[in-house]
């Protein structure tokens, strides 16, 4: 088990390397061990982390003090060891249109952690975070704060779509995408009131009403204008109701599909993977530096078996990996 961990931290390490030069080495190595050491725990617990970690002292306690020290590391800057990742990714595939999905999940009693992940691969990939203590939603300032980092990393031209629940629509963000010049998939709250043309009701209604396609449509509690679909998936009691920049049809709301991709990451972070939830964090820049190694492993997984894909298909594979469209003009 020591081996194997030890050789796969080696061949992270080399792509740390190359892709944080200017980073402190026992940084670099350090990050490199506990990526590895995830990747094989398949736990983010970091008692797990200790009993696995091949260190040279077999006393669990100095390696949970090991583990422990890098996580209180100030000097550790996730969005800075985050950045080549970021850029590497967002070229790759600087030529589709960049899905762009933002969620919150609940870690704990009190930290409560925002992410906008990419849609890569068809899945998700996280990309940016910020963990917050606080048992209610995390607000506009930091929602912006996270998109905002984002945009220094866009290449030139890039086309972006936005995919969000219905905490999401709300007026500040819809004006924020709007000024951004980005395309969205928000999923408007029922109880919430439209303005179109004449009408003024609650979004529930629209479907009743045989509204289903509204362009120019009105948040009438923060007067913000949108265009809004009313669909309605095969299965579903009720019916999806999205908000969007362009002119709304189904093709276009069934789009909010992908957003799915981020409820299937938080589940291999937490209940169905590493167990996020059981890390037993109680401060928020320590579980964002656990997020950051588990982000690691995970874009190190993924854009290694794409790499496989790419190079080495089976024969099935090789029927899946053609190109898809991923979101409707």
């Amino acid at each position: 088990m020591v081996g194997s961990i030890q050789h796969l931290a080696e061949a992270i390490k080399l792509d740390l390397i190359e892709a944080l030069p200017h980073q402190r080495k026992t940084q670099r190595n350090k990050l490199a061990l506990l990526i590895a050491t995830m990747l094989h725990a398949r736990s983010a617990n970091t008692m797990d982390l200790a009993a696995q970690l091949p260190l040279a002292t077999e006393r669990i306690d100095m390696r949970y003090q090991w583990c422990s020290r890098f996580l209180a590391n100030d000097h550790v800057h996730i969005q800075e060891v985050m950045k080549p990742f970021i850029g590497s990714i967002l070229e790759q595939i600087s030529k589709q249109k960049l899905v762009f999905i933002m969620d919150q999940t609940h870690v704990s009693k009190t930290l409560e952690v925002l992410m906008v992940s990419l849609r890569l691969a068809q899945r998700a990939v996280p990309l940016v975070w910020v963990v917050r203590k606080t048992q209610g939603n995390i607000g506009f300032e930091d929602q912006k704060d996270l998109l905002e980092s984002l945009s220094s990393y866009l290449p030139k031209n890039a086309e972006v779509v936005l995919l969000g629940d219905r905490f999401f629509a709300t007026a500040n963000l819809i004006a924020y995408l709007k000024q951004k010049g980005w395309d969205y998939r928000l999923r408007v709250k029922k109880n919430i009131l439209i303005g179109y043309r004449t009408i003024e009701t609650r979004a529930e209604n629209l479907e009743k009403m045989g509204l289903t396609f509204l362009e120019d449509a009105v948040l009438t509690g923060v007067h913000e204008q949108t265009n809004i679909a009313v669909v309605r998936e095969e299965g579903y009691e009720n019916a999806w109701i999205i908000a969007m920049a362009k002119k709304p049809d189904a093709y276009k709301a069934f789009d909010y599909e992908m957003r799915w991709g981020i409820e299937s990451m938080f589940s291999d972070f937490k209940t169905r993977g590493f167990g996020l939830e059981d890390s037993q964090m109680r401060y928020p820049q320590r579980l964002g530096r656990l997020i950051l190694i588990m982000a690691i492993a995970m874009i190190w997984a993924v854009l290694s078996g794409m790499w496989h894909l790419d190079h080495y298909p089976l024969p099935y594979e090789k029927r899946l990996n053609k190109p898809k469209k991923l979101i409707a003009a």
